[in-house]
Formats: C-alpha cells, sequence, structure tokens
C-alpha cells in the first residue's frame, strides 16, 4: 500500500471497536475495471453509493491465483491512480453463468443506465478483454463471481 493508503486505512480502522479492527486490518486496495475512465467512474460511483455489486470471471480466480472475495471482507476502492476514494464491505458473493445475470444485480452494479441490456453489452466487450488477457476465451456461459457490498467509510 502507499502511505496515503495506508493513512486512509489507518483513519478507517480508527473508526471500529477492536474486534472489527482486527478483521479489517486484512484490507487491500483494489480498483474496477481496466482502464483510467471507468476506473474512475466506478471508484466515484462506488464513493456515491451508487455502485454496490460487481463481478469478475470466475476463471480468473483460480489462473491468477488470487482469494475470491468473501462476505465480511474490506476493501479499499481506488482510482486509476492508486488514491484511495472509501471503503466497502463485503455483504454477498454468487456464482452464476453472464447469460443468467439478473436485472437486478445489473442495477445494483450502477452503471450506464444500470438496465440489463447495457450491462450485458458492456460486460460482454470488458469480459472478452479479461479472458484474452489470461489466455482464454470468453463464452456467455462463462461463470461470473457476483459481489454485492456496501460503503463504510467515509459516511
Amino acid at each position: 500500500m502507499t502511505p496515503r493508503q495506508q493513512a486512509f486505512v489507518a483513519a478507517f480502522l480508527a473508526t471500529l471497536e477492536e474486534p472489527e479492527r482486527y478483521r479489517a486490518s486484512a484490507i487491500q486496495p483494489d480498483m474496477f475495471c481496466d482502464n483510467r475512465a471507468d476506473a474512475d467512474e466506478c471508484a466515484r460511483l462506488v464513493d456515491q453509493g451508487i455502485k454496490r455489486a460487481s463481478c469478475s470471471l470466475l476463471a480468473a480466480y483460480e489462473i491468477e491465483g488470487i482469494d475470491r472475495p468473501a462476505p465480511g471482507a474490506f476493501t479499499l476502492v481506488v482510482d486509476w491512480a492508486q488514491n484511495p476514494v472509501c471503503v466497502i464491505v463485503t455483504t454477498q458473493v454468487e456464482i452464476a453463468p453472464f447469460d443468467q445475470v439478473s436485472a437486478e444485480f445489473a442495477y445494483l452494479e450502477g452503471e450506464g443506465d444500470r438496465s440489463l441490456a447495457q450491462w450485458r453489452e458492456t460486460h460482454r466487450r470488458y469480459f472478452e478483454r479479461a479472458a484474452s488477457q489470461l489466455g482464454i476465451s470468453f463464452s456467455p456461459q462463462d461463470l461470473l463471481l457476483l459481489e454485492q457490498f456496501e460503503k463504510v467509510y467515509p459516511l
């Protein structure tokens, strides 16, 4: 973490009671999307409480060897420049094929016009790029990890 991120996390941890502070101390920085414009916009939407969900290719966790998010996990949301924006806590995690993601979930993602049609179009393009970078192909039947969260700092 950068010094600025560490200071932001320290300020967040100071707002918590001891047992929760210990659980939250494993917090890691993360950003949404794969480009500056989208990453900055998503960070802004999360900070405003509009974006309350995100998704990723399930295969990416195995290929990249990273842990899946779990309910109760805290994340420091950063923008493209790695500036801390806010802290979120994961509230729910589900797995579903891309072509079975619900309109409700698309709305919770908070992007664009929040419709399922727009979600499918923009996310199909995103997952095609992400899969290509992982050395795999993307299909509408591919499994996604659907994460819901809430902003907890600053309030």
